[in-house]
């Protein structure tokens, strides 16, 4: 009875992670080194059963009063974040930041324990369910405890956020493009080569943000605004930030139709349907975006680009005639340039297949 009352008097001096978090365990590890010292095994054994009971309770209680579910040392990691003061110093604030997470990820692992929960199920959980309620910032400071997590909650929270193409750009931005070349570049040393550094789920979250490019380029040009990469989540990483007020003049209903067919449907064949008239350029830079994996996707990625020069070279067939039937009277000289330009593109369009067989096909017709 005396031991359990030292324990949990010891436990309810407790607060955020900092100076009383650790003086708590400094008197833990004391009353453990005690009963280690004392060679007795059941005062060890009694010391964890008293400690895991009075956790379970504190869990409990946490759960009464508290409806969103979040585990009670991802909640003191909330905190302890929003009363981290902004004009610390930043190697400070680094080491600090550090050893909270380490604190937190401590406490993690015993709340999992006495719940029996895995560690990463209670992170994944939290996250995505922070990222339910749009709380994007939360979700991300949630995820600094396993930041390999960021592309798996990235990728499953899209699906969370169905018809809101802010958030979901906001989240692809928080958890993904931002961070992507930092995660890759600490993972490197584990690879043998470049190739292999992509896994299927980074893949898929370029693609997502792929996705999106294409569908604020359709809003834009529907609205009769102009597009450029600068707008390009998926090229500007950090810098979407201060594009964010641009790109929410968007067209969400245009956004939603273009990601709904981009899902089923290839990028060429939703961009050349959706946008009839995209000029040259604008189409070619597009699909150069793709993300590219494998070796498969870098050869379907080149067909795609034969097949648009194909479409611009009948293109330019067709305004070189229209210009040429109008090589009459005394614009004849201008219709005659604007032919020889169109002849020259259909040229240059030529040489860009390298497919004989399509090349043959493009030539006859």
């Amino acid at each position: 009875m005396v031991l359990q009352d030292l324990i949990r008097s010891v436990s309810s001096r407790k607060g955020i992670f900092g100076d009383s978090w650790h003086a708590v365990r400094e008197k833990f590890l004391g009353i453990y080194g005690e009963a280690l010292s004392s060679n007795c095994r059941d005062l060890v054994q009694m010391i964890q059963v008293i400690q895991d009971d009075f956790l379970s309770e504190e869990i409990e209680t946490y759960k009464a009063l508290d409806d969103s579910q979040i585990p009670p040392p991802l909640e003191c990691f909330r905190r302890y974040l929003a009363e981290l003061k902004s004009d610390t110093n930043i190697n400070e604030k680094t080491s600090s930041l550090n050893v909270a997470v380490s604190s937190c990820m401590r406490d993690m692992y015993h709340y999992a324990r006495v719940s029996n929960l895995h560690v990463l199920e209670c992170v994944m959980d939290s996250a995505l369910s922070a990222v339910k309620r749009e709380q994007l910032q939360e979700a991300s400071n949630v995820l600094m405890l396993f930041p390999r997590l960021q592309p798996l909650v990235a990728s499953m929270g899209w699906d969370l956020l169905s018809g809101k193409t802010t958030a979901r750009r906001s989240l692809m931005q928080q958890l993904w493009t931002s961070k992507s070349q930092v995660l890759r570049l600490e993972e490197s040393s584990l690879y043998d080569n470049q190739s292999d550094e992509i896994s299927c789920v980074e893949h898929l979250c370029d693609n997502l943000c792929y996705q999106l490019d294409v569908a604020s380029f359709v809003a834009c040009v529907n609205s009769g605004r102009s597009w450029n990469s600068k707008f390009s989540l998926l090229l500007s990483g950090k810098e979407q930030i201060a594009l964010a007020e641009e790109v929410a003049q968007s067209d969400s209903f245009v956004e939603n139709f273009v990601l709904e067919r981009l899902s089923v449907q290839s990028p060429l064949r939703v961009l050349f349907d959706v946008v009839p008239g995209i000029k040259f350029q604008e189409a070619i830079e597009l699909i150069s975006m793709q993300p590219i994996a494998s070796p498969t996707d870098a050869w379907k990625r080149k067909q795609d680009v034969e097949l648009m020069h194909m479409r611009y070279a009948l293109e330019s067939v067709v305004l070189a005639l229209a210009a040429m039937e109008r090589c009459t009277g005394d614009e004849r000289e201008s219709h005659h340039q604007l032919a020889l330009c169109h002849l020259k593109d259909l040229q240059n369009h030529l040489e860009a297949i390298n497919n004989i067989a399509r090349k043959v096909s493009c030539s006859s017709l």
